[in-house]
């Protein structure tokens, strides 16, 4: 049976073969473009490093390793598990 690939930024199935890997591999990259320039324009602003969610400061050390990020290592968790319990097709990627 082949794998059938699904678009997180669609929500939906994309199909089966290289047709749709491509399509998902750039629905990814979209939105990875899009979570660098929003965090570009936190930078900008002054506001990088601050928790979205809480308004605490993110450590340095989550932010070397997740560039972008707007939540602390605590309130992603929350997000994650929250987002599983909501959407069994999230823990699919």
């Amino acid at each position: 049976m082949r794998r059938r690939w699904w678009s997180r930024v669609r929500g939906r199935p994309l199909g089966e073969g290289i047709a749709g890997r491509v399509q998902a591999m750039i629905d990814e990259l979209e939105l990875r473009q899009l979570e660098l320039l929003r965090a570009n324009r936190r930078l900008a602003r002054g506001q990088d490093g601050t928790c979205r969610s809480c308004g605490r400061p993110i450590s340095p050390r989550r932010l070397e390793l997740v560039q972008g990020a707007v939540l602390c290592a605590a309130c992603a968790l929350i997000a994650r598990q929250s987002r599983d319990l909501l959407d069994p097709l999230a823990r699919r990627n």
